[in-house]
């Protein structure tokens, strides 16, 4: 089991030489070399923590980027073109990010992140909207 912590490709391979051909392989060595794959592919801790860092950056990032666009919208009543379209991109590039990480650490984090994104971005049309009214 240690071996299988520390270098899991390495326990794959030798599972794959030790069995044979896989035309031989029985229902239970399939099943035990998925639950091998598995393992061995998983994100290790720094990963996940990479991952996550990543979606609390691109979400930091964005933030302030969308509170100013929806000053410029209040305060000229227009849509300032170029940073629409930069935050269409931040945007696609956080699904991305909340993706991947949603797929290696757990949908909880990501979705609290979210909701304090969609938190934010209340408070924010609610500025604004009085700042529009005025």
């Amino acid at each position: 089991m240690n071996l299988l912590l520390s270098k899991p490709k390495r326990v794959v391979k030798n599972f794959c030489q030790e069995h044979g051909d896989m035309e031989g392989w029985t229902a239970e060595d399939f099943g035990l070399l998925y639950d091998l794959l598995i393992v061995a592919h998983a994100p290790g801790p720094l990963r996940r923590l990479w991952l996550r860092a990543q979606v609390l950056a691109i979400l930091a990032y964005a933030m302030p980027l969308y509170a100013l666009a929806e000053l410029v919208h209040a305060v000229r009543g227009s849509c300032w073109l170029p940073l629409e379209h930069h935050l269409d991109q931040v945007d696609e590039r956080w699904t991305a990010a909340s993706k991947v990480c949603a797929m290696a650490s757990g949908r909880a984090f990501v979705a609290r992140v979210a909701d304090t994104g969609e938190r934010i971005t209340d408070a924010t049309c609610r500025v604004t909207g009085r700042l529009a009214k005025v």
